[in-house]
């Protein structure tokens, strides 16, 4: 493009006395930040966004009119060029509208953003691609669905546990009812499409198929469910995960529906969502049971794409369930579920009560000997510096031992012996994990095992290297299982 510069002089279009537009400005147009070019490269053409009332924006132009003159005189001209050509009158959100509508690299990384939070546009997901590998990265199902329950309760466990298989029974139970609801078909299918706006994308025969068979399914749905297998599921689940005080992730879910529902539903990374609605929508004559797996299974699924399910959309609903069951905090599995063992803590305090342990004679010949208002202290004499009780009991799993102590010299050399008789020094062998000073005069020897089974314990001090006085004072025992001790009391 070439320009004439025209050397005569001119009248300005527009007077520079018009002050109207300057007395608009108040100190509430102070820029409050530094002006930062958005690029490093002085030649990259990048969009600025100018935000002018029409009378700010003649004011501006005539400046530039008058100043192209002075500061580039020849070259003026391509000075208005620049500012006629890079002016746009369209408004920001018109200009932000235009560029998710005609820029791929906006596009492609609104849809990775989408995708990587979990958050779809239900009535926009192709039902039949991706698989759910490439929509979502597989250790997003990797994760437990909840936070654990603070101080591993596992009642809370349970509760947050089964309030979520309630839930998605309910959901699920929620979704056929309305279903059926609809008397005509054509009515039915619109009503689906409604609840799970996803199911819109498929084909119009799988809907109809659906709209045909739902009553059946209702039926079978409402057969198998019951608070006990409510209950007989919850447990299920709760025994996964109990030992790890966690809940479960949402693969352990997922698959714990679908390897009880239709064949096809285990492998959730290949899986599409028209093969699980055609499995599900294009079967008859199930078992209730079945039938009952299989709809949560497809639930999950459908809430997994981050899609809406009746007025739930996205697996966050299983966290939320979780932790709005943790209220409602409860034991009962302990009675409704087997593959769990209730955790329990007994101690004993020795200066009130022997606890129905024994005492057991020393190298010496000496003999630990309980002494109200004292505790377990070995008689008087050569062996004093020997100090050591024992019990036998019924097999049980032993998590922690902790022995409260005095002495008069130190230190003392502390032993665990077990599975043995009453008294004896039987292997194995186990040495403290730690010695803890308390800092009134006693110390705790600690003891601690991950899933070990015991049946006899001795408890046993040696002197170390110098004679003086052990006083054993206080002892407590943490295990899973049936508690198999007495003469103490609860932690």
């Amino acid at each position: 493009m070439t320009f004439n510069s025209d050397t005569i002089p001119r009248k300005l279009w527009y007077p520079l006395n018009r002050v109207a537009a300057l007395n608009a400005i108040t100190e509430g147009d102070a820029q409050t930040s530094l002006f930062e070019w958005a690029s490093t490269d002085n030649d990259e053409p990048i969009t600025i966004t100018l935000t002018l009332s029409l009378n700010e924006y003649v004011a501006l132009a005539s400046s530039i009119d008058v100043g192209m003159d002075i500061a580039y005189n020849q070259d003026a001209l391509k000075i208005w060029w620049i500012w006629i050509r890079a002016s746009n009158t369209m408004a920001l959100c018109d200009q932000v509208a235009d560029c998710i509508e005609t820029s791929q690299t906006v596009q492609n990384t609104l849809n990775e953003t989408i995708i990587n939070q979990g958050q779809v546009n239900p009535d926009t997901i192709d039902p039949t691609t991706p698989e759910v590998d490439t929509r979502f990265p597989p250790d997003n199902r990797d994760e437990p669905i909840s936070s654990s329950p603070v101080s591993c309760d596992k009642d809370e466990l349970w509760a947050g546990i089964l309030e979520t298989v309630t839930r998605l029974d309910d959901n699920a139970k929620q979704f056929l009812d309305q279903a059926v609801a609809q008397a005509d078909k054509a009515e039915r299918a619109a009503q689906i499409i409604g609840l799970v706006p996803i199911i819109g994308d498929l084909a119009a025969e799988s809907i109809l198929i659906f709209s045909e068979v739902a009553p059946d399914l209702q039926n079978l749905f409402i057969a198998h469910t019951s608070q006990a297998n409510l209950e007989a599921t919850a447990c299920a689940l709760f025994e996964l995960v109990c030992d790890e005080c966690r809940y479960p992730t949402y693969d352990e879910y997922f698959e714990h529906f679908a390897n009880q529902g239709i064949s096809g539903l285990d492998d959730i990374g290949s899986l599409t969502f028209l093969a699980i609605t055609d499995l599900l929508f294009g079967t008859q004559n199930l078992l209730a049971s079945v039938c009952w797996h299989t709809m949560i299974a497809y639930e999950l699924y459908v809430l997994y794409l981050g899609s809406t399910w009746t007025s739930f959309r996205g697996i966050k609903w299983l966290d939320i369930w979780a932790k709005l069951g943790q209220d409602d905090a409860s034991s009962d599995w302990e009675i409704l579920c087997e593959g769990c063992e209730p955790d329990w803590c007994y101690e004993w305090d020795f200066l009130t009560t022997n606890g129905n342990w024994s005492g057991c004679t020393g190298g010496q010949g000496k003999t630990t000997i309980w002494t109200n208002g004292i505790g377990w202290q070995a008689e008087s004499g050569s062996g004093e510096d020997q100090t050591g009780i024992s019990r036998v009991f019924t097999s049980v799993n032993i998590k922690r031992v902790e022995l409260t102590y005095t002495e008069t010299q130190t230190p003392s050399l502390n032993r665990l012996y077990t599975n043995g008789a009453l008294c004896a020094s039987s292997s194995p062998l186990y040495d403290p994990n730690d010695v803890i000073d308390n800092g009134d005069g006693t110390f705790t020897a600690e003891w601690s095992w991950t899933d070990q089974d015991f049946t006899a314990f001795k408890l046993y001090q040696e002197n170390g290297g110098s004679s003086g006085l052990r006083t054993f004072i206080g002892l407590r025992i943490e295990g899973t299982g049936i508690n198999p001790f007495d003469g103490g009391s609860d932690c």
